[in-house]
């Protein structure tokens, strides 16, 4: 025992790894949280200046789609001095000149050219809007290659003003109803066959972000608490002591199972904090916190023998701490811990399952659902301590081959 109060007063004399370990992956839970936040619909929006030349309905009516606040396109009509002054100073995203004749160039199918100004100290707007122009462009071809005779007919109005009279309505009408059933097959294909079935859903309880990410936050703290444990083994190996300790009355499992223990205060401290601020930030239920607090440090045990056997894998320190960074990134990246799994492509999901960190994620995220006792969370504890056997063996076996004496 005197060499786990010795490993205990080491680490509680180095606070801030201790910090460091438990801040990182908060800052990281904080920041992925901030981006897989719904949008607000308050994003930046381009600004045309639209400077109409033409002053016909048809140039009157383009300003309309652009009045809705959830579009991200707002039209401020100007003048066109003013539009092109205001363009100049950097004052919106482009200016757009609607020539004389505009109107009728769209009802008679004309050619017409239109000045389209951008903001050179903007990227992404003024591509946005040249996008819309392009479209815009595209839909009026392909409206005058379906309803340009109708188009037309509107265009010129009835001969000798007023009305149209009722006859030639229900032809146009006619005509252009007609087109349509012949493009419906191609405007309306039928997607989807929906076939009515009683059935009984139990719809799904709601979780936040925040709750969402909490697995593989947690976890990815006591991925970083492992590896800063197991580099240790070098720190000691380096000072002579890990040899010193090695002729002493106390074994090298017991030794091994000292430092297991130092890592499982650390994991049970750092985990009780992390799962107490949880349960009042997230609404996470109190009656799973022991269950989630013994599986954390059943996860971190496994993770810390895992990380000293890759340590003890190496001939210098540097290398060392080289191996582990190679083997903990992309456990972060597969196992869960910056994405859930619900986002992930199916094969980089399965794969990240099967690591340990994987493990440790898929567990903890039952337990905060509420499912203590399921088979799928005794599967993956069985699978937790048996990795954790392995590589306790594994670290054991390349200690006694000679790590601590070489």
């Amino acid at each position: 025992m005197i060499g786990l109060e010795k490993d205990l007063r080491r680490r509680l004399a180095d606070p801030t790894a201790l910090l460091l370990w438990l801040g990182i992956p908060l800052v990281l839970g904080f920041l992925m949280s901030l981006a897989f936040q719904p949008g607000s619909g308050s994003g930046p929006k381009a600004l045309v200046l639209l400077a109409d030349l033409d002053r016909s309905t048809i140039s009157k009516l383009l300003a309309v789609p652009a009045g809705g606040p959830d579009l991200p396109i707002v039209i401020e009509r100007v003048d066109l001095e003013e539009g092109r002054e205001r363009i100049d100073n950097g004052d919106g995203t482009a200016l757009l000149v609607l020539p004389k004749g505009f109107g009728n160039a769209i009802l008679y199918n004309e050619p017409c050219t239109l000045e389209l100004v951008t903001n050179p100290a903007q990227t992404i707007l003024p591509g946005l809007v040249q996008g819309m122009m392009e479209s815009l462009t595209e839909a009026h071809f392909y409206a005058h290659r379906m309803f340009g005779d109708e188009l037309q007919l509107i265009a010129k109005g009835p001969e000798g003003g007023g009305f149209f009279k009722s006859l030639q309505v229900a032809n146009l009408s006619a005509g252009i109803n007609d087109k349509l059933q012949e493009l419906e097959s191609l405007l309306f294909p039928p997607l989807v066959e929906l076939a009515a079935e009683d059935v009984q859903v139990r719809a799904a309880p709601s979780r936040g972000v925040g709750l969402l990410l909490l697995p593989g936050i947690l976890i990815l703290s006591l991925l970083f608490i492992a590896q800063g444990l197991a580099e240790d083994l070098w720190v000691e190996k380096n000072a002579g002591t890990l040899r010193r300790m090695m002729t002493g009355p106390v074994s090298l499992t017991g030794i091994l199972g000292q430092k297991v223990l130092v890592t499982l205060v650390l994991v049970v401290c750092v985990s009780a904090i992390a799962l107490a601020l949880s349960s009042l930030a997230f609404g996470v239920s109190v009656t799973v916190l022991p269950m989630a607090l013994a599986w954390c440090a059943l996860t971190g045990v496994c993770l810390f023998t895992l990380m000293s056997f890759l340590v003890t894998l190496a001939s210098t320190q540097r290398t060392s701490t080289l191996v582990s960074n190679l083997v903990v990134f992309p456990m972060m990246m597969l196992g869960g811990s910056l994405f859930p799994f619900s986002s992930m492509p199916s094969a980089m999901a399965n794969l990240g399952k099967m690591t340990p960190n994987g493990l440790g994620v898929q567990g903890l995220d039952l337990i905060l659902q509420g499912d203590l006792f399921s088979a799928q969370l005794l599967s993956q504890a069985g699978s937790l301590l048996a990795l954790t056997a392995l590589f306790s063996f594994l670290t054991l076996r390349r200690i006694r081959s000679g790590f601590a004496v070489n």
